[in-house]
């Protein structure tokens, strides 16, 4: 089951105005998009609680992920959400799954060198002989 991450939000966030349009990190969303999409098409998307991320180049204390209620095939670059270590969107429209949230940036916090973490849960299917 999706859990949506409710954070309060305070007006002193200072990534609030950063610059978050260079061409470096749109090279980052575009990536990171590209790994959803390419899950999706492998199969690896059946559960709720498949998440991507990526640090955003420039700035080790945010990161980029996957948002809540969209399938990784509908992935695309603009759709992806910046979020900071405490909770707040950054950049974006939604709000990120908590589970995301909660494991993506405890790993981007605890491990800056973790460029990018995916993680799917599936089932195995039972193929059947044809």
């Amino acid at each position: 089951m999706a859990h949506e991450l409710k954070i309060s939000q305070t007006n002193n966030n200072p990534h609030h105005n950063l610059p978050l349009d260079s061409e470096e990190i749109w090279q980052a969303r575009v990536d990171l998009a590209a790994c959803l999409r390419m899950a999706a098409r492998l199969g690896l998307e059946e559960g709720i609680c498949n998440h991507f991320s990526a640090i955003v180049p420039g700035h080790p204390d945010l990161f980029i992920v996957n948002r809540l209620g969209w399938a990784f095939q509908e992935a695309t670059a603009s759709s992806l959400l910046i979020c900071d270590f405490e909770g707040n969107v950054v950049a974006g429209d939604g709000v990120p799954e908590a589970t995301a949230f909660f494991i993506h940036a405890r790993l981007h916090k605890m491990a800056p060198r973790v460029g990018a973490a995916f993680h799917t849960i599936c089932r195995m299917r039972r193929r059947s002989a044809w």
